[in-house]
């Protein structure tokens, strides 16, 4: 069996109530867990209290008690994507209130390499906008994380949603517009 087949079987295996099947999935993604996490640790100010590693760590503390199952490597992924942000929100949301906003991080929503930063919010709004994408279109909100926070490729996106290539390039097109339209007035501009 593959490695993403063994992940799948260990994945049913967790859904089917098999505890020590999430300890499996855990041990099989890690070192992809700390790669995500140092894709968004990129974005971080230099520092930063948190490093790739306790991010990844916290994420799978998220992660493992967790009723939710994940049907798939795209969902398991996602959700640990969405872990991290959610980690790195709380983390700038309680360093807002010990500063009283005078610190507040900057987020680079630059994913394409030679597109110029269209906009850098601070990661606590970028996380309540996305929020609020999630409640409007869920597969948006799943592309802009994927691509933004995961660093993926739009074929390991289309791929992970099961969906055309296309279709995820326009799917970030119209979140990366609404996104910027939501954000301008937090961004200042």
């Amino acid at each position: 069996m593959s490695g993403q087949g063994q992940l799948t079987g260990d994945l049913d295996a967790w859904r089917a109530g098999d505890g020590e099947a999430a300890e499996r999935v855990m041990d099989r993604v890690y070192s992809e867990l700390r790669d995500l996490g140092r894709r968004f640790m990129a974005n971080e100010r230099a520092g930063h209290t948190l490093q790739a590693t306790g991010l990844a760590n916290e994420a799978i503390l998220k992660l493992l008690p967790q009723e939710t199952v994940f049907a798939n490597r795209a969902h398991f992924f996602w959700a640990a994507s969405r872990a991290m942000r959610r980690i790195l929100a709380d983390h700038a949301r309680k360093k807002m209130a010990a500063k009283r906003g005078a610190d507040m991080n900057r987020v680079a929503l630059e994913v394409e390499p030679g597109e110029e930063s269209w906009l850098t919010p601070d990661r606590l709004a970028l996380h309540q906008a996305i929020t609020l994408l999630e409640t409007l279109n869920a597969r948006h909100a799943r592309v802009v994380d994927y691509k933004i926070y995961g660093g993926f490729t739009n074929r390991e996106v289309a791929e992970f949603l099961g969906v055309d290539i296309k279709t995820v390039e326009r799917d970030f097109t119209i979140a990366k517009g609404w996104l910027k339209r939501k954000l301008a007035p937090a961004a200042g501009s």
